[in-house]
């Protein structure tokens, strides 16, 4: 698995067009994603409450909902600041 970003408590990556959320204490996977392509970018809140994951299309984490979109105004998503 390829490391996008990671902070003290979670881990995101991505393999083979699917990105993984990994709780790094327990090594469990809190969510994935399937991709058109690998994804490119990512973010995880300081809090480590939101996760944003682009590529093909952007999807939000977040504890207790997940939302994706897609959008020909945003497609292919390259960095997130």
């Amino acid at each position: 698995m390829k490391i996008i970003t990671e902070t003290e408590k979670l881990k995101l990556g991505f393999e083979n067009e699917f990105s993984f959320l990994i709780a790094k204490d327990t090594n469990e996977i809190l969510f994935q994603d399937e991709f058109y392509g690998n994804p490119n970018c990512g973010i995880i809140d300081t809090e480590n409450n939101w996760v944003l994951i682009g590529g093909i299309h952007l999807t939000l984490w977040k504890q207790k909902k997940t939302e994706k979109y897609l959008s020909e105004d945003f497609k292919w998503i390259h960095s997130l600041r």
